[in-house]
């Protein structure tokens, strides 16, 4: 079953309505991250991420979690300099 940060993960994450499962069902969820079948890569990385963790880890979870948002912005800095895109973050 869902770990607490699991079902922080639940209660925070955007646009759930658009998953491929029902948020509630924690069963349910574990069964589509693990069959790959969320619709959502992300939330697949953040399931996983967020598996082993309990709650005296709240540092590392911390740090996992700033390490993947400045890859994410790496990734996103590369495609902006690569295609001239806008730099501001689009709404």
């Amino acid at each position: 079953m869902a770990n607490e940060f699991q079902k922080l993960l639940l209660a925070a994450y955007p646009n759930q309505d658009m998953l491929n499962f029902d948020p509630t069902d924690e069963r349910q969820v574990e069964d589509a991250v693990r069959e790959g079948s969320t619709g959502d890569t992300l939330f697949d990385f953040l399931w996983k991420e967020l598996a082993d963790h309990s709650g005296d880890e709240v540092e590392h979870v911390l740090k996992s979690l700033d390490q993947a948002a400045r890859d994410i912005q790496a990734v996103r800095e590369a495609v902006v300099a690569a295609f001239d895109a806008p730099r501001a973050p689009s709404a």
